[in-house]
């Protein structure tokens, strides 16, 4: 069996196995889902999953048939009010559990954690609506923080926030705190391997990712690694270790190491510290390596002191991880950037077609669902042939596309498909840049 049919066949079971059990999907268990109506829960399921840039009715006339028993679009609205929090995520581990996990580096599951913004329709809600720093108009927008594997390509988890009270490194924690990396096919458990960008270099995290046991690697700005290294930081290059003492007291009286004050790092105010209750006099200390590294004159991203470090924070063992490996397990962190501009554009994350942040939240994890199932059903489409002047790769829009009629029960050709329509790589080319403020779309939709 193909690839891309395997894959939607396994779409196809996890739907049906998640209807089967519509308490664990429903807001009210004891009344949703409980009787046949026009809108099933598997039908519900599909229909979220193979959204695309149409109309909702036209979208289930496409889904259930262009019949006159075809339920309308109040139905589905009312269906999908009735989805609690947790049913889509649900779908989503149901259908990734049916994969095999590929290990890096033979004993890690890599994973790479960004956030990205989704403009909503206009409304009223506090929690999306923020106001833009540039063109200093209000517009609603959600912040979902996101999991993905590099290595199968696939978003393993996400937890999705209102744009104005977004917190990406609290998301991020809830994301580390309930993921379970898995086990090899030969049976050997593996341990999670995190990657993320300076956004989450915070004390917090470390704290959640130690007590996890995961491992990570960070990048932190130059004032926030030479804030861990306390004073005296050495100039150029290192790879230094370090420990650190948190604590939310200033009180000298009851620190255990009083004669050390450099080890300690006092959080400030409202900062969380989940690890240590508030007003508590306890204390939590952590080892962690830091790593600076020279960048590229010409890579093309300066931040605003002009300084060309990439300063890298982890728990990884120096006898097992040089700088040099640190440094490319954060290169595989742009991949994350590159899906979620997929998940976004190719899938259509960034229309959701609802004010309600709730049901918006829903249409996110559609998308996230859609996005696996095309991922790993274009496993064994081969690279295309090369031109006579420029390499040729694979359109993942088109991909994409095929991928989704075929769940919906069309025929397609996908490698025949997309081995026509391959694009030509013009490798070198640089474009700087640009910041082009713009208002975010808003849809008159319904829900």
């Amino acid at each position: 069996m193909l690839a891309s049919d395997l894959s939607v066949h396994r779409l196809d079971r996890s739907i049906a196995e998640v209807a089967a059990q519509p308490w664990l999907c429903a807001v009210d268990p004891t009344r949703d889902f409980t009787r046949r109506r026009l809108l099933p829960l598997g039908s519900l399921l599909h229909a979220l999953v193979t959204r695309d840039c149409h109309s909702i009715g036209t979208e289930l006339l496409d889904h259930l048939g262009w019949t006159g028993g075809t339920p309308g679009v109040s139905s589905y609205c009312k269906a999908r009010r009735k989805l609690n929090d947790g049913a889509m995520r649900l779908l989503n581990s149901t259908f990734l559990r049916k994969w095999d996990v590929v290990p890096y580096l033979g004993a890690y599951r890599l994973m790479l954690a960004d956030g990205t913004g989704i403009p909503m329709p206009a409304s009223d809600d506090e929690s999306t609506r923020i106001r833009n720093g540039v063109g200093r108009f209000w517009h609603n927008e959600m912040h979902p923080t996101l999991a993905y594997d590099p290595v199968r390509d696939t978003f393993e988890d996400a937890v999705a926030q209102g744009a104005r009270k977004s917190n990406e490194p609290a998301a991020l924690n809830v994301i580390v705190d309930r993921f379970y990396p898995g086990r090899a096919p030969d049976g050997t458990r593996l341990a999670a391997l995190w990657a993320a960008d300076r956004n989450y270099a915070t004390l917090n995290v470390f704290c959640h990712m130690i007590e996890a046991g995961a491992s990570f690697c960070i990048r932190a700005s130059d004032s926030r690694a030479e804030g861990l290294l306390g004073a005296g930081a050495p100039e150029g290059e290192f790879d230094l270790d370090v420990e650190v003492i948190a604590t939310k007291t200033r009180s000298v009286a009851h620190r255990s190491r009083p004669d050390e004050p450099g080890l300690y790092r006092v959080v400030k105010g409202r900062t969380p510290l989940d690890a240590i209750p508030d007003r508590s006099f306890a204390e939590y200390p952590m080892r962690l390596r830091v790593v600076r590294v020279a960048l590229p004159a010409d890579d093309g991203d300066p931040n605003e002191e002009g300084d060309r470090w990439l300063n890298l924070v982890t728990n990884l063992p120096r006898d097992a991880f040089a700088p040099s490996d640190l440094e490319e397990i954060y290169r595989v962190r742009w991949k994350v950037e590159l899906r979620i501009r997929d998940l976004k554009h190719n899938v259509g994350m960034r229309d959701p077609r609802t004010r309600d942040p709730r049901l918006a939240a829903h249409e996110m994890w559609g998308s996230i669902v859609c996005y696996n199932c095309c991922s790993l059903g274009m496993a064994d489409i081969p690279d295309p042939e090369p031109g006579p002047r420029h390499e040729r790769a694979t359109d993942r829009s088109v991909a994409f596309r095929g991928m989704r009629r075929k769940m919906l029960g069309r025929r397609v050709d996908l490698e025949a498909v997309c081995a026509r329509h391959a694009h030509s790589v013009r490798r070198g080319r640089k474009a700087p840049r640009r910041k082009r403020p713009q208002r975010p779309p808003s849809f008159p939709y319904r829900g």
